[in-house]
């Protein structure tokens, strides 16, 4: 009897943990989504509770903030989060099916080296990555936002795992068969590992899509700023002092450029998850 209470009460208190730092983690959106339908003189007032009054105004001004320049650099984010990532699809592929499947010197250590630049911040990487962007006259074009970092290692890591379960033998049956490397590649070793593939994409499009650091660096221009860069900046262009800020646009904006990716996650939640499984278990 003693045994079931002590487990009840521990069930129950583990539950309400989980309760506690689940609402811990979802209340800033909360925060987010309330406080984008706030007035100025509202947000400042009631800045954490539920709004007396819903106002569009903030989505206007937004859009029009700028003569739509917050509407194109939600553009901007999107298109170098797309060609980003399939451009690092297609690299992270080939490399984990040669570091999988082909037998050649040095493969091992070359692919430690690789994994130990994992381990690099990206603050130690900016200064060689600007000097390098801008003796090839890169600095402030959209390539100097997608080209650094396509051949990405963790991609790599993931896929080769993947593709490490996948038997050799498929592929001798192949090449029996009469099937070329490249056919082996496309035909055989692409669909087999399609679902590391989309979890691939969908965690590096995401990472791409809310990148900050390089981008602040590498874009001048603010045409060209992904929404992330230009996010910050209407504190300052909006502001009508440095003691008022205009936090409802800010938090409205941030509403716009979490939205898509909250829906994104929701839709291709499995995908995520098993992504940090995936090559794991192997049979």
């Amino acid at each position: 009897m003693k045994d079931r209470v002590r487990k009840k009460m521990y069930v129950a208190a583990v539950n309400f943990l989980l309760c506690v730092f689940a609402f811990s983690a979802f209340y800033p959106f909360l925060l987010m989504f309330f406080g984008s339908w706030k007035t100025a003189a509202e947000f400042s007032s009631n800045p954490g509770g539920w709004p007396r009054v819903f106002t569009t105004d903030n989505y206007k001004n937004l859009f029009l903030y700028n003569g739509g320049a917050l509407l194109w650099s939600y553009f901007v984010s999107i298109f170098v989060a797309i060609c980003y990532t399939l451009i690092a699809a297609v690299i992270c592929t080939m490399a984990a099916f040669a570091f999988s499947k082909y037998n050649f010197k040095g493969r091992d250590a070359l692919f430690i080296m690789l994994l130990c630049t994992m381990a690099l911040p990206i603050e130690v990487l900016i200064p060689p990555l600007y000097l390098m962007m801008s003796r090839l006259n890169l600095i402030d074009t959209y390539v100097a936002l997608i080209l650094p970092g396509v051949a990405n290692v963790f991609g790599m890591y993931l896929l080769r795992q993947y593709m490490l379960g996948i038997h050799d033998s498929i592929l001798e049956a192949a090449r029996i068969d009469g099937a070329s490397e490249w056919k082996l590649f496309t035909r055989v070793m692409l669909p087999m590992a399609a679902p590391a593939i989309g979890a691939f994409c969908i965690l590096v499009g995401l990472a791409k899509f809310n990148e900050y650091m390089w981008p602040s660096f590498a874009i001048n221009s603010p045409s060209r700023a992904p929404i992330m860069i230009l996010l910050p900046m209407l504190t300052t262009a909006t502001a009508q002092s440095t003691f008022s800020k205009p936090w409802e646009l800010i938090m409205a904006g941030c509403v716009i450029a979490t939205l898509p990716l909250m829906v994104l996650f929701l839709v291709f939640q499995d995908k995520i998850m098993s992504s940090v499984t995936l090559g794991a278990v192997k049979e």
